[in-house]
């Protein structure tokens, strides 16, 4: 045998930077290839939604004196029936793939249902380090009080409402803090779905100190954080999406607003209580409504906080000031209606001179203009806005950008309403150029106006000075 002219790093380079099909066309040309492009192949996600898939995975895997075992990295099982020769070889099969890292189990009950013998042949494995199942419930529950593995990042979606379907009083054992108690020591990640939890606080000895994410998709519209701090105490980042994620009325009911602000002091006297856990020291990040970071009633900094909600409300101001007041964020992300400027009394121009704001580094704001606003004076308003925003002392990053979002609904385009035309006239540069001279601080700045009447017209204002740095995330090493 003659020696390759390319050396055997370079083809090895080539078999792992190669796609599926390409690797499966190289398995065919030497004995080398046989054995890197099925490393290739294997160290992608392999997706197995039926029977002939299962089947041809076993075949490919098998072969080459069954040496494939331990490339296999990351699978998802998708299927619902299969054959009984079929499944005990899967089952023969779990033990040999020592290097799994990486499972998935579309319908996670009705697949522990069927399929009893190879989740226990999971359940085994001690490789795995992240697993997400859809369509979670009591078995699920079971099968993951028998995982030998330590998962640094795990993803449940509930069964819609399953939590409604069980004795209240057994939510709390099903609390993250007690279901991952196998994995208390390595979790890095927990994402949540279709989460309920128990009005009633639970009652644990052990913590995640290593967890350092956690995102709750929710029905739960009144979590009680304490919970929570107690079981993660080393979070960095948070999101939570609730049914008031949903909420997009202007007009909040006053027993609804009194029932969040209860329960937001709940959640706060529950941090400060001196018998209690505290608060979170490192949160660094918060991602979701500003109506449920307002309910969580987190008594700890936040270096860097996004909205995702669409505010415009006057609850939402309310809350916004109330948040901030806490958070004192390094970096906030903001989009709403015009009331976010142009609300009477408490609007973000005035919210943006409270000490909630005075750390603000960095801030991404956008605002939306709707039919209704046809007569608005957006340019004072954006006038005063720049008035607040050069009082921020640490202020270097802005990215503010306004969008005429006013579509007639008629067949021929009327005059452009007066909103639109202030617009249309605004001098963007003159307003980033006095905003500039006014804010010393501010070196990396954009101001965008979209329309009016169309997307495809656009103007901008920029700063741009060197050495930005902006503190966003990532203000707690280790």
């Amino acid at each position: 045998m003659t020696s390759p002219r390319l050396n055997w790093d370079v083809l090895r380079e080539i078999a792992r930077c190669a796609d599926r099909a390409t690797c499966t066309s190289l398995i065919l040309t030497c004995r080398f290839f046989y054995h890197e492009a099925a490393k290739t192949i294997l160290f992608e996600p392999v997706l197995l939604p039926n029977e002939d898939h299962v089947s041809k995975f076993l075949r490919f895997v098998q072969a080459d004196n069954n040496s494939r075992y331990t490339y296999v990295r990351d699978v998802s099982f998708d299927f619902y029936e299969l054959p009984p020769q079929l499944l005990d070889s899967l089952v023969r099969s779990m033990a040999h793939m020592t290097r799994l890292e990486r499972m998935y189990l579309g319908m996670g009950e009705r697949f522990l249902n069927i399929f009893p013998v190879l989740a226990d042949a999971i359940a085994r494995l001690t490789s795995l380090r992240r697993l997400a199942i859809n369509y979670a419930g009591d078995l699920t529950c079971a099968f993951l009080n028998s995982l030998q593995s330590g998962l640094v990042s795990v993803t449940l979606t509930w069964i819609w409402r399953f939590e409604h379907e069980i004795d209240p009083h057994l939510l709390n054992n099903q609390h993250p803090a007690f279901l991952l108690a196998r994995c208390a020591s390595t979790l890095e990640e927990l994402i949540y779905k279709n989460w309920l939890t128990s009005s009633e606080v639970p009652v644990f000895n052990h913590s995640y100190p290593k967890l350092r994410t956690l995102e709750m998709y929710c029905d739960d519209e009144f979590p009680l954080v304490v919970s929570y701090i107690r079981a993660f105490p080393n979070l960095r980042r948070l999101r939570v999406e609730t049914l008031h994620s949903e909420s997009d009325s202007e007009v909040v009911q006053a027993s609804v607003t009194e029932r969040l602000t209860r329960h937001r002091e709940r959640n706060i006297s529950s941090q400060l209580d001196p018998h209690g856990p505290g608060t979170w020291k490192h949160l660094e990040e918060f991602c979701g409504s500003v109506v449920d970071l307002y309910v969580l009633g987190l008594a700890s900094r936040i270096s860097s906080v996004t909205f995702l909600d669409d505010l415009g409300g006057a609850h939402h101001l309310d809350f916004l000031s109330a948040v901030l007041s806490y958070a004192q964020p390094f970096h906030l992300e903001i989009h709403g209606r015009s009331r976010l400027l142009a609300r009477p009394t408490l609007n973000l121009t005035t919210i943006l001179r409270q000490s909630g704001a005075a750390r603000l580094e960095s801030l991404d704001i956008a605002i939306r203009l709707l039919e209704k606003d046809g007569t608005l004076d957006i340019i004072s308003h954006l006038h005063a806005l720049a008035s607040s925003l050069s009082q921020l002392p640490s202020l270097r990053r802005l990215r503010l950008i306004v969008t005429s979002a006013m579509y007639p609904r008629t067949l021929t385009l009327p005059p452009l309403a007066p909103v639109e035309v202030m617009l249309e006239s605004f001098d963007v540069d003159a307003f980033v150029r006095t905003l500039g001279e006014a804010t010393p601080s501010l070196r990396d700045a954009i101001v965008e106006v979209v329309g009016p009447r169309g997307k495809d017209r656009r103007r901008q204002g920029v700063i741009a000075k060197t050495n930005v740095e902006v503190a966003r995330t990532d203000m707690f090493p280790g």
